[in-house]
C-alpha cells in the first residue's frame, strides 16, 4: 500500500506543484475545540523544521520536511488535484488523546466514490504516529509502528472530511499500545477501528 502511494507521488513529483486550496471548515470542528485541555498543533510533525521556525518553535521536528508523504499529498499539479486538502491535528495531553481532521480529495478511490482502504489506514497510522511523537516520544524516544490491526466498518466517501481519534491504551517499557477510530464526525458513524503496537528502539529509549 505505501509503495503504491509513494509511486503515485514520485510520478507526479516532476511536475510543477502548488499548495492545495483552502477547504471549508466542517460544522463539527467546534466539538473538538471545546474538549477539555484540547489544543491544535501549530505544525504537524510532517511539516518539518521550516514550518516550526515559522511559528517561533526553534528547531522543530527533525522527522520530516520535503520528503514527507503527507506533506506532498497536500500539493497539486496541473493534471493531478491534491489527495489531501488541509489536515489538522489536535492534542489532549492529559487524556492522552489525539484528534485529527482529514479533508480527502475526490481522487483517492478504489471503487468509484469510495476512498481506497489503504488510504484510510494511512490516515489512522499517521494519527497514531502523531500522538506517539507528541505525547510519548519525550519519555520513550521515537517510536515505530510494528503492528497495526484494522477493521473496516463502512466505506469512506471520497471527497469527504473525516475525523480520526487516537488514544493511548498502555505503555510498558519500550512498547506502547494505541487504539483509534475513524468516523464521519465526532461521535458519528464508525468507518474504521484500529489497534496498534508502537516500539521505541533500545538506543532511543535509553536516551
Amino acid at each position: 500500500y505505501r509503495f503504491a502511494l509513494h509511486f503515485i507521488l514520485a510520478m507526479s513529483g516532476s511536475l510543477e506543484v502548488s499548495k492545495s486550496p483552502t477547504v471549508e471548515v466542517p460544522d463539527w470542528l467546534e466539538e473538538i475545540l471545546q474538549l477539555p485541555g484540547c489544543h491544535e498543533l501549530a505544525y504537524p510533525y510532517w511539516e518539518g523544521p521550516a514550518a516550526a521556525e515559522s511559528v517561533g518553535k526553534e528547531g522543530g521536528s527533525t522527522v520530516h520536511g520535503s520528503d514527507s508523504l503527507i506533506r506532498n499529498m497536500h500539493t497539486s499539479t496541473p493534471t493531478q488535484p491534491a489527495y489531501l486538502r488541509g489536515v489538522r491535528v489536535f492534542l489532549q495531553p492529559e487524556e492522552q488523546r489525539v484528534h485529527s481532521v482529514w479533508p480527502l480529495g475526490a481522487n483517492v478511490c478504489s471503487h468509484p466514490g469510495m476512498a481506497h482502504g489503504a488510504f484510510s489506514v494511512l490516515c489512522m497510522d499517521e494519527t497514531l504516529g502523531t500522538m506517539h511523537y507528541n505525547l510519548l516520544r519525550p519519555s520513550m524516544g521515537p517510536g515505530f509502528t510494528v503492528n497495526l490491526q484494522v477493521d473496516f466498518c463502512k466505506p469512506v466517501p471520497a471527497g469527504s472530511t473525516v475525523y480520526c481519534m487516537g488514544e493511548v491504551e498502555s505503555v510498558e517499557g519500550r512498547k506502547a499500545k494505541l487504539k483509534g477510530s475513524l468516523m464521519d464526525r465526532p461521535g458519528g458513524t464508525l468507518l474504521l477501528s484500529a489497534s496498534a503496537l508502537f516500539v521505541s528502539p533500545k538506543q532511543q529509549a535509553a536516551m
